[in-house]
């Protein structure tokens, strides 16, 4: 029987006689080669052409070769035509714990370099970096377009300044496309579309006549600013499906823009599987915690994670419950969606999401009838019985007889 070890080093065949196992061959992974690339396909049963041929030459079609990962079998089996086994019998254990001397490096080196290639493995197949990116980018949109929708308003409110009283962005800059110059937008008889109100307000508006350079270069801003938030929205979607795919039970119990924040906070997913749920729960409040502590005053209830919406929108009273009660769920769902052998997709996300609404419901209706009780107590004692004037009585008593 043989035996095929894989390690960050390279790969090695081993042989095994009556009662000791001995080194056949060895394979060592080129300096210039990308080790992760190679781990990786080999954690995916993919075995590159280089590993191929050492195998072939150095291993008979017809022997039995013994291998620890059951998709590397399937495919010896499928692809090389051998018999290949998945059975960690005794011989392997010992290979494992010292397959580092039949590579020439020391123990610590190994650990080290081991450590290293498992966290960029999981760099790697996860979407963490490339999603922390996209949430980057957007927000740089978002302060970039806003500051250029300022600039026209401020600029076209020159010509036109009763428009700023639209304050939705959108539909002010579909506004001055459609207006443009006043005085030539008036002389149409078709308005395009625009409110009566507005093409009131432009009849008797103050602003001043601008030159038609002018409208032109405002209308060229205002058609740049509408695709660069075309492509903001394209942002938007790549990161959603990114998250969905990635990270199916944080997505499902807090959307993606929350699941985002939290990953680049803690700086991966990883790392934020790590975080106990109450880290997760102030995540983001770190400056407030540290000064309450300082001051030993009350700690904050939490951080980036107020944003969902089963927090913001519950009762001031619960608020702390309900936050609590989501940063157990995250805690949970980023241990799940960080291991990259995750089989149950995004399920206990929405089960958790479930219990959670359960929960805001019950601490809702409970709060409800604690203050109806309070109020039907001070209600018993703000009302006075009334003075019976009718028992009066002008009699007098036996005793003042």
């Amino acid at each position: 029987m043989f035996y095929l070890l894989e390690s960050v080093f390279g790969v090695a065949l081993f042989k095994k006689n009556e009662e000791e196992i001995i080194l056949l061959k060895k394979l060592l992974f080129d300096a210039n080669a990308n080790v992760v690339d190679i781990i990786d396909s080999l954690n995916e049963g993919a075995i590159p052409d280089q590993i191929k041929e050492f195998i072939k030459e150095n291993c008979p079609l017809a022997s039995t070769v013994n291998v620890l990962n059951p998709k590397i079998c399937e495919t010896l089996s499928r692809e090389l035509s051998m018999n290949a086994v998945c059975s960690p019998d005794s011989g392997f254990r010992k290979l494992r714990t010292s397959y580092f001397e039949y590579f020439d490096v020391s123990k610590d080196l190994c650990r080290i370099a081991t450590s290293k290639i498992a966290h960029r493995l999981i760099k790697t197949n996860r979407n963490d970096m490339i999603l922390i990116d996209i949430l980057n980018y957007v927000e740089e949109m978002d302060v970039s377009i806003n500051n250029r929708i300022m600039r026209v308003r401020e600029w076209y409110s020159i010509h036109f300044p009763e428009l700023n009283t639209v304050s939705d962005s959108t539909a002010y800059l579909n506004l001055v496309l459609k207006i443009g110059s006043r005085q030539k937008f008036l002389s149409n008889s078709d308005y395009n579309g625009v409110p009566e109100e507005i093409v009131r307000v432009a009849g008797m508006s103050m602003g001043s006549s601008m030159k038609t350079e002018d409208i032109q270069q405002i209308k060229d801003d205002v058609c740049n600013i509408q695709k660069d938030i075309e492509y903001k929205n394209g942002m938007l979607v790549l990161m959603k499906t990114y998250a969905q795919k990635s990270f199916p039970n944080l997505f499902n119990i807090i959307g993606e823009g929350l699941a985002v924040r939290l990953i680049r906070k803690a700086g991966s997913i990883s790392q934020l599987a790590q975080f106990a749920s109450s880290t997760i729960q102030i995540l983001g409040a770190e400056k407030a915690f540290n000064e309450a502590v300082k001051m030993k005053t009350n700690t904050p209830k939490y951080g980036l994670i107020f944003s969902h919406s089963l927090i913001c929108d519950s009762p001031e009273d619960i608020r702390g419950r309900v936050a609590r009660a989501v940063a157990n769920k995250v805690s949970l769902c980023a241990r799940i969606d960080s291991d990259p052998k995750n089989s149950i997709g995004g399920e206990f996300g929405t089960k958790a999401r479930k219990e959670i609404e359960k929960l805001v419901e019950k601490l809702v209706d409970r709060e409800n009838k604690k203050e109806k009780a309070i109020f039907n107590k001070k209600k018993r004692i703000v009302s006075v019985k009334e003075y019976d004037v009718s028992r009066d009585s002008t009699k007098r008593m036996k005793s003042q007889e």
